[in-house]
C-alpha cells in the first residue's frame, strides 16, 4: 500500500524514510526528506513531484519537512499539525520561552543564548510553505483519503502518527536502533509554561501499544 524510500541526510540521525503510495486515487507522500541537492535530486527522480497530490509531515524537523515548501510551490496540497504552524509563526515567543526555562534550571547566561542561537539556525534554515493545511481541521480530507491520526508528542510537541489500515506512519515518535530523547519545548496554547515532555512521551508510549497489529513505518 505504501512504498519505502531511503533519502541520505546530513544529519547525525542518519537516512531518513519518507513513504509513498495512492490512496482513494490520489498520491501521497508522507514527509519529504531533508532540504539538500541530493533530496531534491531523490524526490524528483523517484517521486515526481508534479504528480504528488497531497505532503502529510509527521512533525517539522527538516530531514521530515524541509522540502514541503518547494512542494507548496509546485501545486502539492501540504498538510502540517497545528503545532508546526504555531512554531514558526510565533518562533520568537517560542525561543524566548525556551530561554527562561533554560534560566530558571541553572544554565548560565551563555550557554542560554548558544542554545537559542543553535534552535534559531535550525528552525531558519527550512523554509516554511507558503500554502499548507492545518491537519486538525481536515477531518473530511482524512476520511476521503482513509487515514486516521493519532497525535504522540515527546519527540517534538507536533508528533504525529498516521494510520492507514493495518500500517501506521510513525516518523520519529519510534525510531529504531536510536536513543530517543524527549525535547524540551513549550506549550503550544501559552509559551510561558513548560511543556511537560515526560507526561507527555509517557503517554504517547502508551498509545503507541495500542497499535498492536498494525505494520509500524518508521523515519529512521
Amino acid at each position: 500500500m505504501l512504498v519505502r524510500h531511503t533519502v541520505e541526510t546530513p544529519y547525525p540521525v542518519g537516512p531518513v524514510h519518507i513513504y509513498s503510495g495512492e490512496l482513494a486515487g490520489r498520491r501521497v507522500l508522507f514527509d519529504t526528506g531533508p532540504p539538500t541537492a541530493a533530496g531534491r535530486r531523490y524526490l524528483k527522480e523517484h517521486l515526481d513531484p508534479e504528480r504528488l497530490d497531497y505532503l502529510f509531515i509527521t512533525h517539522g524537523h527538516p530531514d521530515h519537512f524541509g522540502l514541503a515548501a518547494e512542494l507548496s510551490d509546485a501545486g502539492v496540497n501540504v498538510v502540517l499539525s497545528r503545532y508546526d504552524v504555531f512554531n514558526p509563526a510565533r518562533s520568537g515567543e517560542r525561543l524566548a520561552g525556551m530561554g527562561r526555562i533554560f534560566a530558571e534550571m541553572g544554565f548560565p547566561p551563555e550557554d542560554v543564548d548558544r542554545i537559542r542561537d543553535t534552535l534559531r539556525s535550525f528552525k531558519e534554515g527550512v523554509a516554511f510553505p507558503r500554502h499548507y493545511r492545518v491537519l486538525e481541521e481536515e477531518g473530511e480530507l482524512l476520511e476521503e483519503l482513509g487515514i486516521d491520526r493519532l497525535s504522540c508528542p515527546g519527540h517534538t510537541q507536533s508528533d504525529i502518527v498516521y494510520l492507514l489500515g493495518d500500517l501506521a506512519v510513525t516518523g520519529d515518535s519510534i525510531l529504531q536502533g536510536i536513543f530517543q530523547v524527549p525535547l524540551l519545548d513549550v506549550d503550544y496554547h501559552d509559551p510561558q509554561v513548560r511543556f511537560g515532555n515526560y507526561a507527555a512521551y509517557c503517554s504517547s508510549l502508551a498509545k503507541l501499544k495500542g497499535l498492536g497489529g498494525r505494520t509500524l513505518l518508521p523515519s529512521h
